[in-house]
């Protein structure tokens, strides 16, 4: 009879736990996955759009090399990082900034731990913009991460690891990859 109980008070959890759909957010991994060309992808995340709340930007540097453009994914409303990250499997993921202000934020991943040397002032890592499938993502934030300032530095910029300090992506940029931007 206990144990009657125990499944009965299990079952609905267990049922509610399997019902959760995916984060839609995931389609926009799979969108890029199977996209081979900008042409396509636009396409694809044209679909997502509504559903995702983003607007769209294409730019195309040269009309004659559509390889060279980029499509802006621009949120309505920021997300959280965190939600980003699950969503398309990123680990080891940090807030950088690449301009010498440091007013503008980016997410990328963990390439390596660097030696410190002199100059560094601390532990300082390796980082590169993450891929999927043909595809580079800038994920850009909506501002400074949340938190006291760490002493971990990737290049000129303190590196926010994003599992401690909570940020908020306002876009992403995606570009096709190439070895230049690796």
């Amino acid at each position: 009879m206990r144990n009657l109980r125990l499944v009965l008070l299990l079952v609905p959890a267990l049922l509610s736990l399997a019902a959760t759909p995916p984060d839609p957010l995931t389609r926009l991994k799979t969108a890029c996955e199977k996209s081979k060309d900008l042409k396509t992808l636009n396409r694809e995340l044209k679909a997502l759009a509504p559903t995702l709340g983003f607007e769209l930007e294409e730019s195309i540097a040269d009309p004659e090399s559509p390889e060279d453009g980029r499509i802006t994914l621009r949120f309505r409303r920021p997300i959280p990082a965190a939600r980003l990250l699950a969503a398309m499997g990123w680990t080891r993921a940090y807030a950088f900034s690449g301009d010498v202000h440091q007013e503008t934020w980016s997410i990328a991943l963990w390439t390596a731990d660097l030696p410190e040397d002199e100059n560094s002032g601390g532990p300082s890592i390796g980082i590169k913009e993450p891929r999927i499938g043909a595809w580079t993502l800038t994920p850009n934030l909506a501002g400074l991460p949340a938190g006291d300032l760490p002493k971990l530095s990737a290049g000129a910029s303190a590196a926010y690891d994003l599992s401690k300090y909570p940020a908020m992506v306002a876009e992403i940029e995606i570009a096709l990859w190439s070895e230049e931007r690796d």
